[in-house]
């Protein structure tokens, strides 16, 4: 189903508004990812409990968070086409590399426990973690270590309450998790 903001949208982008209605499935989120695929182009992601309705616009109490960066860009793009493709759609990937490699296949294969923390959590692996990058909800780099091991203990207490994002490198792939610190 096609409501009046994404009329909108494809008369103003055209051929580059994209509709993939294909699933069976019913997917709700509210984000737009623009030009995920595109790290020149300024990739950027709009999210939050806006509801892209005039009522979201004049009267209801709802906020869009707009984020400039690519990585995060390619974080949601590969977060949205897993999802999409887990509920029976077929997406072409970004044909371009965009600076994350290659998610793994099996979401398990990292343990990262307490999640939630109060900032001091362990993150564990069968495969040897040679790196772990921590970003905030602006794609900032907050912290970055390089490991070679199987475990690590990652101390965050100093930072704020957020939802942050980790890059788990080992030898052939990058995963992205999420640590929640309260």
């Amino acid at each position: 189903m096609i409501y009046a903001p994404s009329s909108q949208l494809t008369t103003a982008l055209g051929t580059n508004f994209k509709v993939y209605s294909q699933l069976t499935s019913v997917y709700h989120n509210k984000v737009l990812i623009v030009d995920p695929c595109s790290t020149s182009s300024d990739p950027t992601v709009i999210t939050g409990s806006y509801n892209w309705t005039i009522s979201a616009e004049t009267k209801n109490d709802e906020n869009a968070l707009i984020i400039h960066n690519d990585t995060v860009a390619t974080i949601f793009q590969q977060s949205f086409s897993q999802n999409f493709i887990d509920l029976g759609g077929t997406l072409a990937p970004c044909s371009v590399n965009v600076g994350i490699n290659k998610t793994i296949e099996n979401k398990d294969e990292f343990t990262i426990y307490p999640n939630p923390t109060n900032g001091i959590f362990t993150i564990q692996s069968p495969k040897i973690i040679s790196q772990i990058e921590i970003l905030n909800v602006l794609g900032e780099k907050i912290y970055s270590s390089q490991i070679n091991a199987t475990s690590a203990e990652i101390n965050l207490t100093n930072r704020a309450t957020e939802i942050y994002l980790m890059k788990i490198y080992s030898k052939e792939t990058v995963t992205i998790k999420k640590i929640v610190v309260r």
